[in-house]
């Protein structure tokens, strides 16, 4: 899916305005050079993007920065992989990678996340925003959040820190969700499973994610409902929420609004008519 953002929208001089955002699947190899800058996340299976003669692995959380016109190319694995990304321009990518230890002459930059999917869940945020022109200043806000967690990240890449152990502990956690999705939000078995209590399990992701365990649990299953509504529109939505672990499509139904603000079903009829239109536009 690709939501590209009509200029009029980045015309207030913003220190950063988003130009498009969207995820997709990537099944065989594509070269690309685009005109601005853009954070690309990996955020589901495995493969290889080419930057400057370098390649590298990708893998859930794989994420990088790419300046202006940097010729990449992506190849996939055995099996096709995922990316999400934001691509963007704004006067304060003058100064912010060189704020954060991004050489001169560098065009890109390369991390893996371990905090995933914290910025492919920002990503997914910003499709929430992204066809409100009265929101533009908020996308910019998002934007900012996006880089800012990067460019952090790119910066501490190299500390051998001491919290290594609650890096760990997130990494398995959502590892365990991600395996699991189709289980109910039982925040008990997992904490079992990583061998901490409840307690100590949520305040490691208040501290990270601001929220707690069962609540990030639940957006994971959301972010999962929201790609299957569009990927496979064959699919009832009753499937969908069995498939998610919900007791129930009401629940589900329920649930899915007070994320994502509309229901499944017009979430789906929504985004199918969005993908019409940019089909028609190519």
């Amino acid at each position: 899916m690709h939501i590209y953002i009509a200029t009029e929208n980045n015309d207030q001089q913003l220190p950063l305005a988003l130009v498009d955002a969207g995820f997709q699947r990537v099944s065989e190899n594509s070269k690309h050079s685009w005109p601005f800058h853009q954070i690309v996340c990996c955020y589901q299976g495995e493969g290889s993007v080419a930057i400057g003669g370098t390649e590298y692995r990708l893998s859930q959380g794989s994420t990088f920065y790419l300046s202006p016109n940097t010729e990449h190319e992506y190849h996939p694995g055995s099996n096709p992989y995922f990316l999400s990304w934001v691509s963007f321009n704004g006067y304060l990518l003058e100064r912010l990678p060189k704020d954060y230890d991004l050489p001169d002459d560098s065009d890109h930059a390369v991390i893996q996340d371990r905090y995933y999917p914290k910025i492919h869940m920002q990503v997914m945020s910003i499709l929430e925003h992204f066809d409100m022109s009265y929101l533009v200043e908020r996308t910019s806000v998002l934007m900012y959040g996006i880089l800012i967690e990067f460019f952090v990240q790119f910066k501490n890449r190299h500390l051998a820190s001491a919290p290594i152990k609650q890096y760990q502990l997130i990494e398995a956690a959502i590892d365990w969700m991600k395996r699991n999705i189709q289980t109910p939000t039982d925040i008990s078995c997992l904490a079992d499973n990583l061998g901490i209590s409840r307690q100590h399990l949520n305040r490691i992701f208040r501290n990270r994610f601001d929220m707690t365990t069962k609540d990030f649990f639940m957006k994971l299953k959301i972010l999962q409902a929201e790609k299957d509504l569009i990927h496979y529109p064959e699919m009832a939505v009753k499937e969908i929420a069995q498939q998610l672990g919900f007791v129930n499509a009401s629940h589900f139904a329920k649930v899915f609004h007070h994320k994502a603000g509309v229901s499944p079903t017009e979430y789906r009829a929504k985004m199918h008519i969005r993908r019409a239109a940019i089909d028609v536009i190519k």
